[in-house]
């Protein structure tokens, strides 16, 4: 009992070792706080779905989406202080990819995201 106790810690202490690394390779969101689509008028207060949120380097999407969490795997700014380029990994237990967008911020309450390949820009306005 005494062996399997050991080794059952010795795998726990080397599972946490190989996670650690991977958590460091991510990135952070250059924004955070939830967010809304802008398309329906107002300020959107995200009480109710559809909303996402930025948390470190997590964003969920609550409403809109079959895949309810990114990982940002690489965020790079493109133009001086308010684009950058966000490559994610999305992962809802059947879809496993990644997903690449252009974050554009125009000021603190107002950003689009241009994804990569189709092209179709999303105004988003921070949630009250």
């Amino acid at each position: 009992m005494k062996r399997i106790l050991q080794a059952a810690v010795l795998l726990l202490v080397a599972g946490a070792g190989a996670l650690a690394p991977a958590r460091a390779a991510l990135v952070d969101y250059p924004i955070s706080g939830r967010w809304a689509s802008a398309s329906g008028g107002g300020v959107p207060d995200c009480e109710r779905p559809p909303f996402m949120a930025f948390v470190g380097y997590r964003r969920f999407d609550f409403g809109n989406s079959s895949i309810p969490e990114y990982v940002a795997l690489s965020v790079v700014r493109v133009d001086g202080a308010t684009a950058f380029r966000i490559v994610e990994r999305v992962f809802n237990g059947m879809v496993e990819g990644e997903m690449t967008y252009t974050l554009f911020l125009a000021d603190a309450d107002h950003a689009i995201m241009e994804l990569q390949a189709t092209g179709r820009r999303i105004a988003l306005l921070r949630c009250t």
